[in-house]
């Protein structure tokens, strides 16, 4: 008799989220690019979101990309404060690098309750790896003036609402420029990646946004926002590129005629009952993954959003999804990933 050997079975561990685990908040805006990009790619899975229906558990692309935010928030958050307690006219090496060992060290113990935490056994040190890099890439390179941290700015009296989230904004040494410093992680270096950066939604909103609410005179000039590109690439290890993307007066003014009128579809969309985007459940558009939705919408294509709205309202999250008050992800976590 032939014997077939039984498979071996992995137990997934349903792991908590690292908010709860690190205590936490949301850094979300919550009329950003996210908010947006959403709307354009699907309205009923904008619609969905906007109820607070959430899978089980973000994407390991997300949370690497989340954690590793995180990290370098508090990196610059302790350089941040060295500088403020100097005289930020004599800027010298002190004043730029004299705190890096203790922000490097603070950016590991923000983190450092996920070493035990089960779940985690793969990302802590993924995350861990990755700043690793990212530091010894760039420690005692940039000549960075730190003038906030993880930032929101934001409008919602114009002819439409929007919000971002800044990861950093630094007056820049090298050429005298102050600049947005918005933190990426991605698979590689590719094409595909790096270009059309003059017409991203996320950074001409960024751009916009500074230039109707930020009173520029205590500044150098705006010299507009370095993507700050780091990959996870193992072998021999992680890529790093930074660009500086600055959109001229004709990019603004196509972003605020493409908002304008976004902002009255939006309200169209809802008045239809936000229709399903068919085709774009899963593949390209999805870095060929699956909606989060998926099962709602294939399981019970008949259900509106209003019946779903219902159902959550009588029984609660359906088919395993969960419930957050959290209406958006941190912009850019895991781009590319």
């Amino acid at each position: 008799m032939i014997r077939v050997p039984r498979p071996k079975l992995k137990l997934t561990v349903v792991r908590r989220g690292f908010d709860e685990v690190l205590g936490v908040g949301n850094a979300a805006s919550s009329r950003g690019s996210t908010y947006w990009k959403q709307l354009r790619r699907c309205p009923r899975e904008h619609a969905l979101h906007q109820l607070g229906l959430r899978g089980g558990q973000p994407s390991e692309a997300l949370t690497v990309g989340a954690l590793f935010h995180l990290g370098l928030e508090t990196y610059y958050r302790v350089i941040q404060e060295h500088q403020d307690g100097l005289d930020h006219l004599q800027r010298d090496d002190h004043y730029f690098w004299g705190a890096a060992g203790k922000a490097e060290a603070a950016a590991f113990e923000a983190l450092s309750a996920l070493e035990a935490e089960p779940g985690y056994e793969d990302t802590y040190p993924e995350v861990e790896r990755l700043l690793v890099a990212y530091f010894t890439r760039y420690r005692h390179q940039d000549r960075w003036r730190v003038l906030a941290v993880e930032d929101t700015l934001e409008v919602d009296d114009a002819a439409f609402a929007y919000s971002a989230r800044l990861d950093l904004i630094v007056e820049d040494e090298a050429d005298k420029r102050t600049k947005i410093v918005e933190h990426k992680t991605a698979r590689a270096i590719t094409a595909d990646l790096v270009q059309n950066y003059q017409m991203d939604l996320q950074i001409l909103g960024q751009v916009w946004l500074w230039n109707e609410l930020v009173d520029p005179a205590p500044y150098y000039p705006f010299g507009g926002v370095i993507i700050d590109v780091t990959t996870k690439r193992k072998r021999p290890g992680p890529e790093f590129e930074r660009l500086v993307v600055n959109p001229s007066r004709y990019h603004l003014d196509a972003f605020v005629e493409a908002q304008t009128a976004w902002e009255v579809l939006r309200d169209a969309y809802a008045q239809v009952g936000y229709p399903k985007a068919l085709g774009n459940c899963v593949g390209a558009s999805r870095y060929f993954s699956t909606c989060t939705y998926y099962d709602l919408c294939h399981g019970r294509p008949e259900f509106s959003v209003a019946d779903w709205q219902r159902e959550i309202s009588e029984s609660g999250a359906p088919y395993g999804y969960v419930l957050s008050s959290a209406v958006e992800e941190h912009e850019g976590a895991g781009d590319g990933a």
